[in-house]
């Protein structure tokens, strides 16, 4: 089931932290990717809303922090801490990708570059 709101929750969390609004996201997405039973969607949504707590602060949720916002069952704590967690590291592990291809594509540049720059010394040479 998680797997079905990943991408839109990574998308849309990628928006936010970059100051845009996310077109699809809501609590309720994040709190059934985590397995919370429905009756607990909702209140734990409203909750969430309430203390104005973003996408972009998960890195801060607490098992304290949740319990000061009234969710207090183990199992919901665990699950929510585990989402955010899983969150954070795929989002990491985004940066992560992002960086590598970035700097591929620069070393493939520069040995564009430096292939071009041979071949116009080369050129030069011939013609002389």
């Amino acid at each position: 089931f998680f797997f079905l709101f990943f991408p839109v929750w990574c998308s849309c969390l990628q928006l936010e932290m970059a100051g845009r609004p996310p077109p699809t996201f809501t609590w309720g997405i994040f709190f059934q990717a985590a397995g919370i039973d429905k009756p607990f969607i909702s209140d734990y949504t409203s909750k969430f809303e309430a203390n104005r707590i973003k996408p972009s602060m998960l890195g801060d949720l607490s098992k304290e922090l949740l319990r000061e916002m009234g969710i207090v069952a183990a199992g919901d704590v665990i699950a929510i801490l585990r989402q955010a967690k899983l969150i954070l590291e795929e989002q990491e592990k985004q940066k992560q990708q992002q960086a590598s291809a970035k700097r591929e594509l620069e070393e493939k540049r520069q040995m564009e570059s430096s292939t071009a720059a041979s071949s116009s010394t080369a050129a030069a040479a011939a013609a002389a």
